[in-house]
């Protein structure tokens, strides 16, 4: 057989990401029986199922086809687009005629449901599906993948950046019995059935995409790309594409990626957290902890044994993006997908949510779509950032006042909300109006909340979640999980010299850790030593260091003008992004910080970054002078900063005689064996 088919990706036999595996297996003996014995035609295709377009929006495919052939001809009953001279562009026909087409080449995204007919509805404009009672659009849902994909190839392949790729959207039901009557649905991209041939599955693809008339050879054709202005090998390019998460992501996580991970899918929970576990449904679950305690680790294990086992939907809610962005890696490691039509692990910020709530309640208009950046960002600001509050309180007051149906016609109608189990994040620094509505659409008891009450940020005093609930269930976790037992020693000294609270228990089973101290600025060479030893002698990834800079910090820009590889969180837009190149370090602000590890941590002028919050401190809390109230705010964040490395803690200080400078040194004095001051 001349022609090449090839399914991409590893086997996956049971288990997530099998079905669409399976169904890719059935594709590519429909294409094989076609082709076996045809030795004339020359060709290839690729089938990649469980694609991962990293970084955008949905992020999941079920099926990538890519179909590319060099002397094929095809015979089908279908439209077909010409070109118009009048209006400058091809039309479609209306009428379908029979007719030989040159097919040179098609990429489609496929959409895989296993819902049978009943839980199909079939409008004349869309194609709902149903999971748990809540129905979602299968064909905005494939609509939206097709632009995913599209942006995926145009920023993983160089020399396809500036290639227009026509993209042919189809959604499968292999268990749909029957077919539509006539009239029944204006959708052209349904396939019902698996009793499905090549003829068929291109009478569906060809009139989704019809082939065009060339005006110039009278001939019909189907191109998904003009071939002639790319150079090099458009097959390998697509495959490399579409390998791109299995070769680049998958094996390049490192050590500390793979033991995570392994934490998250154990096959059993273990037994202290048994309890905790089983009470999800019934009661609040509170989990209270300090800082590298491991409750978001825990709340992933919890979120992916409810997906797993008791097909749900669980959806983490937190207020950092970047946060946002680790989590998805993880739940995305562990094979699940975020689709609204099947058992997930999703994730979203409080502020996000929130936005969504207030449009569909009419108490906040979308920002306007004529506007441009700086006008939409100038407008997001007043109307919703300055009045937060103020919605929120509104939303609870429309919220008391709905009834049970009301409740769930909101819930059935927001994607956003098509969730069973609600994990919340930093839960003591969420405002009680949030709480409130949380608990108002979710039911009290599918909360599962995460409480560190040394990481305050947003409240002068933690929020009580028990307020609100029924029962709740409590779990308490005094151990570090994350640090090595050095960096807890240190940090405890600290909290000694400066009476503040500390809780931690330390592991002796983590042994270790080092704090290096640089009285200097950080250079080029302090980084490279720091990634071979992080990538070269510890067996991590570069993604595992993480630099915490200040606003105005440009270290992170030197480094990248010397061509070494950041994922650059400073940058708005990239904080939610999950990385596509473990080879780049992670840099963000300090803002960011909050729930993010990192195998090696570079502070950099961590001084300086203190005296910004505390000039940024103008009014003193109720029984403390200002100057307390100055020192309170920075040694929370302080201790929270101090609290993110596993391994090695790098401090860089821009002025050694100030006060945050002096304190951090009288520490290191005190612990010279594994602290280290370099001048």
């Amino acid at each position: 057989m001349s022609v090449s088919i090839k399914i991409l990706g590893k086997k996956i036999e049971s288990g997530i990401g099998a079905e669409e595996y399976q169904a890719a297996c059935e594709l590519k003996k429909i294409f094989t029986k076609e082709f076996e014995f045809k030795p004339e035609t020359i060709g290839e295709i690729l089938i990649k199922p469980n694609f991962k377009a990293v970084g955008e929006d949905p992020e999941d495919i079920d099926i990538v086809v890519w179909f590319n052939f060099q002397n094929f001809k095809f015979n089908i009953f279908s439209l077909h687009s010409y070109f118009d001279q009048e209006s400058n562009k091809y039309i479609t026909s209306k009428q379908k005629t029979k007719n030989e087409v040159v097919f040179n080449s098609m990429l489609i995204n496929i959409e895989l449901k296993s819902h049978s007919n009943l839980g199909v509805t079939i409008t004349n404009n869309d194609v709902l599906v149903d999971y748990k009672g809540k129905k979602s659009s299968a064909y905005t849902q494939n609509n939206n993948q097709k632009y995913s994909l599209k942006n995926f190839i145009s920023k993983s392949e160089n020399k396809l950046k500036e290639t227009t790729i026509f993209i042919t959207n189809l959604i499968w039901f292999p268990n749909f019995n029957g077919t539509l009557g006539w009239g029944q649905s204006n959708l052209n991209n349904l396939i019902l059935g698996n009793n499905i041939d090549f003829q068929k599955f291109f009478d569906i693809a060809f009139t989704k995409t019809p082939p065009k008339l060339s005006s110039k050879a009278k001939m019909f054709f189907q191109s998904a790309v003009d071939e002639r202005y790319i150079e090099g090998d458009l097959n390998s390019m697509l495959e490399n594409v579409f390998l791109f998460y299995d070769r680049e992501i998958v094996p390049k996580q490192g050590d500390l990626s793979r033991k995570k991970l392994e934490k998250v899918i154990q096959k059993q929970l273990d037994g202290k957290y048994k309890p905790a576990f089983e009470s999800i449904g019934e009661k609040t679950l509170i989990i209270y902890g300090i800082p590298g305690s491991g409750k978001t680790l825990i709340l992933l294990r919890f979120s992916y044994f409810l997906a797993k086992e008791q097909d749900a939907r669980c959806l983490i809610l937190t207020y950092n993006k970047a946060l946002i962005a680790d989590i998805n890696r993880l739940s995305r490691l562990a094979g699940f997908k975020d689709d609204p039509s099947s058992a997930s692990i999703g994730s979203s910020t409080c502020l996000k949510l929130m936005r969504r709530l207030f449009i569909e309640f009419g108490i906040y208009q979308e920002e306007p779509t004529n506007l441009n950046t700086q006008e939409r960002l100038h407008y997001f600001t007043t109307h919703f950032t300055n009045k937060y509050e103020d919605l929120l309180k509104e939303l609870v007051d429309l919220l008391q006042v709905a009834d049970s149906v009301d409740i769930d016609k909101i819930k059935t109608n927001l994607l956003e909300l098509n969730y069973q189990f609600v994990f919340i994040d930093e839960s003591q620094d969420w405002y009680p109006e949030e709480k409130n509505i949380l608990y108002t659409l979710f039911g009290s008891e599918n909360c599962i909340v995460s409480y560190g009450s040394h990481q305050l940020l947003r409240n002068k005093t933690p929020l009580n979640w028990k307020i609100g609930t029924a029962s709740n269930f409590e779990l308490t976790l005094t151990t570090s999980y994350r640090q090595k037992s050095s960096l807890c020693h240190y940090i405890k000294d600290l909290c000694q010299r400066i009476d503040f609270p500390d809780d931690i228990e330390i592991n002796n089973n983590l042994n270790g850790g080092q704090i290096k101290f640089y009285c200097r600025e950080l250079n080029i060479e302090d980084y490279k030593i720091l990634n071979r030893y992080c990538v070269d002698q510890c067996k991590n990834a570069s993604y595992d260091i993480l630099i915490l800079v200040g606003s105005n910090d440009d270290y992170h820009k030197k480094l990248k003008h010397n061509n070494i590889e950041m994922h650059d969180g400073t940058i708005e837009k990239n904080k939610g992004i999950i990385p596509t190149n473990m080879d780049a370090s992670r840099v963000f602000n300090y803002q960011s910080s909050r729930g993010l590890e990192g195998w090696v941590v570079i502070a950099n002028n961590l001084d300086s970054f203190l005296q910004e919050i505390e000039n940024t401190v103008i009014e003193a809390e109720e029984g403390l002078s200002l100057l307390e109230t100055k020192e309170k705010a920075c040694y929370q964040w302080l201790y929270m900063i101090l609290s993110r490395p596993i391994d090695t803690l790098v401090i860089s200080l821009k002025n050694n005689n100030s006060k945050y400078s002096k304190l951090l040194l009288s520490v290191a004095d005190a612990h010279p064996d594994y602290c280290e001051v370099y001048n």
